[in-house]
């Protein structure tokens, strides 16, 4: 299995379908006074390592929120993507 990350403008990188972090495997701070989030939009919650955080966000908001589609991704600091790809992530571009 191929592992890629895409960077974001921010110039760090996602990877996407992923709920823990990818360089150690640790969970996400579950103190949501820690938590960015808009409700039914987006929810950033950090990493407990400090690797990142993940990002979850709905791509289909709907009346009902059982149609909604929540993806999950983890997004890596600019300072550990050399950690990632000394794990086997590549940079994917957007036209892969």
């Amino acid at each position: 299995m191929t592992k890629f990350y895409q960077t974001t403008g921010t110039g760090k990188a996602e990877v996407l379908s992923i709920h823990n972090c990818p360089i150690c495997g640790a969970d996400v701070d579950t103190n949501t006074l820690n938590w960015d989030f808009v409700s039914n939009l987006w929810e950033r919650i950090p990493l407990l390592c400090g690797h990142g955080f993940r990002l979850n966000e709905n791509l289909n908001i709907t009346d009902d929120a059982n149609n909604d589609d929540w993806q999950s991704s983890v997004v890596i600091f600019p300072e550990y993507i050399q950690e990632l790809e000394a794990l086997g992530y590549t940079e994917k571009r957007r036209s892969e």
